[in-house]
């Protein structure tokens, strides 16, 4: 049998353990319908990506571009693995991204639910075989002929500040980025990493996807939070990715003692501002909480708390250091970056890729941090997001929520100038008032007060007024009160 001889691509990765532990649990749904050994995780990547070699064959004028409906499956992390193997640009697409790319009149490629091809590959027990000693030889050839450079995967950005853009990233970008978050939370064969968080977005897909192809550890996929695990000892996570809203749900849990989570050591919470309540809570229970930060365009992990089994404190919004060969700059509080996460680009737009990024390659996150003494960035959230007041003072939203957060109940908070008044939108089932006063009103500017509204009805994605990733969309939420 041919021997793997390594290559910067996640594809590599997954053939490695695919040739040396063909038998070992890899991955399967967060229903337990479902359970792949790397073998046959690969055995189905090959029989997909020579389905895509035949289409190029008998189609040789069409792009190769794959643009699939994804639900968080495992035969949906096998069309990307098969896409690479093949040569194609992979592009998943959520529900919701279809339904956004239709209202914005795009015209883009019908996406497909790939049942006939899972129903091909697999008998009537979804038990596909584990791959030949030919197709294994075959795969790893096409992964060291991969470009690193070249184009791989377009990712929406998550439309938190607006309309999505496609965002382009390379076989290199991907690698590279979960090899330095998997320095800073390493996880090994043993691991158990539960996934929620959706893969047509960049957090999951690195902090997810590429750390556990890396890894070899096993992986459980689902989508939100009616997939949090509660099944057998065996499938209890050490490891999670989530956001705000879902670690509270976790909280809970913890708090009834739900035995799902007796084996969980590290959390990552991403995507939104988490509170230093809930990171308190996790403490309390000696589980490790590691906030990140990041852009679809960084793909996405910039900076990153390192795991540490001494429990320190960690404080909201202190994000760690630049991860490895990522460089920093901060110009009037605002920070670009340089490093091998930089996309490629935007798709279909090069004007708006040369004013995102500079001739010298640093990229504008749009972001304002301070850096704090060790080194770690501390995120005061968008520069486009400050509010000006009539008084000429400025204020950071994401850093009021982040205390409106603390107060119990709060669900979710929002910081918006309505009609010339600054207003914290709060969804809650009963809003304490005074108790959100007592926590944002010494982190406003001396003389200012705040309306504390509740939003009613709440927050959904149905309305665009939440992501695909359950966090507020502030454009869209402005809605209510234009």
């Amino acid at each position: 049998m041919t021997q793997l001889c390594g290559g910067e691509n996640v594809l590599s990765a997954m053939l490695r353990h695919a040739a040396s532990r063909p038998q070992a649990e890899a991955i399967g749904d967060a229903k337990g319908r479902l359970l792949w050994t790397w073998g046959q995780l690969a055995h189905v990547v090959a029989t997909l990506s020579q389905k895509l070699h035949r289409r190029h064959e008998c189609e040789p004028q069409i792009k190769r571009r794959q643009v699939l409906l994804c639900q968080n499956r495992p035969i949906d992390v096998a069309w990307s693995l098969a896409c690479a193997a093949a040569g194609w640009v992979h592009e998943p697409q959520s529900t919701d991204e279809i339904f956004n790319a239709a209202t914005c009149d795009r015209s883009r490629e019908q996406p497909f639910l790939p049942e006939a091809d899972l129903a091909e590959i697999t008998d009537a027990s979804d038990t596909p075989q584990t791959i030949s000693d030919s197709d294994l030889d075959e795969l790893l050839v096409r992964a060291r002929l991969i470009d690193t450079h070249t184009h791989a995967l377009t990712l929406r950005t998550g439309g938190s500040t607006g309309t999505p853009l496609g965002v382009m990233l390379s076989h290199a970008n991907l690698f590279r980025n979960a090899t330095a978050k998997l320095k800073a939370v390493p996880q090994h064969y043993d691991d158990l990493r539960w996934t929620i968080l959706p893969i047509t977005h960049a957090y999951a897909r690195t902090c997810d996807l590429g750390t556990w192809l890396i890894s070899g550890c096993r992986l459980r996929i689902g989508l939100g939070r009616g997939d949090l695990p509660s099944g057998t000892e065996s499938t209890y996570p050490t490891h999670i990715n989530t956001v705000p809203t879902i670690a509270q749900t976790i909280v809970d849990q913890l708090r009834n003692n739900h035995p799902a989570w007796q084996r969980l050591r590290v959390v990552g919470c991403g995507g939104a501002a988490i509170s230093q309540r809930l990171l308190d809570q996790f403490r309390d229970h000696r589980i490790d909480v590691i906030q990140g930060y990041g852009l679809t365009e960084t793909s996405p992990v910039i900076a990153s708390e390192v795991v540490d089994e001494s429990l320190p404190r960690r404080l909201a919004g202190i994000v760690g250091k630049p991860v490895e060969h990522v460089e920093t700059r901060i110009q009037d509080d605002r920070l670009w970056v340089r490093g091998p996460g930089n996309m490629i680009g935007y798709e279909n737009d090069a004007a708006l890729t040369e004013q995102r990024i500079d001739s010298a390659g640093w990229l504008d996150t749009g972001d304002r941090v301070r850096v704090q003494p060790d080194g770690s960035l501390q995120i005061l959230g968008r520069d486009d997001d400050v509010i000006v007041l009539p008084t000429g003072h400025k204020v950071d939203p994401v850093t009021i929520e982040r205390f409106a957060y603390d107060v119990d109940g709060v669900q979710r908070a929002v910081m918006l100038m309505i009609d010339d008044r600054l207003t914290l939108a709060v969804e809650a089932d009963t809003i304490d008032t005074s108790a959100l006063h007592t926590a944002i009103n010494p982190h406003l500017p001396p003389g200012i007060c705040c309306d504390v509204v509740k939003l009613e009805p709440p927050l959904s994605r149905q309305s665009g007024e939440l992501t695909i990733k359950l966090t507020p969309n502030r454009n869209q939420i402005r809605h209510r009160w234009a």
